[in-house]
């Protein structure tokens, strides 16, 4: 992700400052440019979210984890289930 996110303010930055003039005479590539920055932007958030959410499903797991092993509380009902499942 952060290969991404580097990308995205090269572009910016030599967007901004060696090709502007070059892209403001061809207005399709400007746009195209313009899109394809946006569009490595766009993915570097929903990375960054899928991240997030990712993280925060671990922990509650986690956090359920110790307190069944610490206080002894027994497994809820869904719990039960997946503790049941064997991989194989």
């Amino acid at each position: 992700m952060f290969a991404i996110v580097l990308v995205a303010l090269v572009q910016v930055f030599v967007g901004s400052v060696f090709l502007e003039g070059w892209l403001r005479a061809r207005p399709w590539l400007f746009m195209l440019f313009w899109f394809v920055c946006a569009w490595i932007t766009l993915t570097a958030v929903m990375l960054s979210l899928y991240d997030v959410l990712k993280v925060r499903a671990q922990s509650q797991a986690e956090v359920l984890r110790l307190r069944r092993q610490f206080l002894g509380e027994p497994a809820t009902k869904d719990e039960k289930g997946k503790s049941d499942h064997v991989d194989s």
